[in-house]
C-alpha cells in the first residue's frame, strides 16, 4: 500500500475550523467521519457506474473483457482502496501501489480516477460538506 497525499482547498480547512471554534473536538472527529463515509459512497459509486467522481465516463478499454467491467479484473483495487480524511489542511488517500497509476494515469494508460482527486470538483465539494453538516448537526 501507498499513500497520496494532496493538499485541501480552503473550503474544508475553513470548515474545520469553525467546526473546531465552535463545537469542540467531540463534534470535529464525527464531522471528519461523516466526511470519510460520504467519500467511501462517492467512491462505492464511482466504480459502479465505471466514472469519475464528477459523472465522467472512464476511458474504455483498449480490449474489452468479458462482462465488460473496467477496473474489476478481481476486484482487488476496489477491496483495496480506502480514504482517511486527515482534519485540517490534508487528504489521505490510500490505494494498492498500482491504486496511483489509474487514478492519475500514465503515458499507455488514461486515468480513471474513482476517488475525489483536489482541486474538489463542485457537486463532490457539495456532497462532503453536506455530509459534514448534518454530521454536526446529530
Amino acid at each position: 500500500m501507498i499513500s497520496l497525499t494532496r493538499i485541501a482547498g480552503p473550503d474544508l480547512v475553513a470548515i474545520a475550523r469553525q467546526i473546531r471554534t465552535r463545537h469542540g473536538p467531540g463534534v470535529e472527529m464525527r464531522a471528519a467521519r461523516g466526511a470519510g463515509a460520504e467519500v467511501q459512497t462517492i467512491e462505492r459509486q464511482a466504480f459502479a457506474s465505471q466514472s469519475t467522481p464528477e459523472g465522467r465516463p472512464w476511458a474504455p478499454l483498449r480490449t474489452p473483457r468479458p462482462g465488460g467491467r473496467i477496473l474489476r479484473r478481481t476486484g482487488a483495487l476496489r477491496r483495496g482502496a480506502t480514504t482517511a480524511i486527515v482534519w485540517g489542511d490534508t487528504v489521505r488517500l490510500r490505494v494498492p501501489a498500482y491504486g496511483a497509476f489509474h487514478l492519475t494515469g500514465t503515458s499507455r494508460m488514461p486515468a480513471r480516477p474513482w476517488q475525489p482527486m483536489i482541486p474538489l470538483a463542485p457537486l463532490v465539494r457539495l456532497r462532503i460538506e453536506t455530509a459534514i453538516r448534518k454530521a454536526v448537526e446529530r
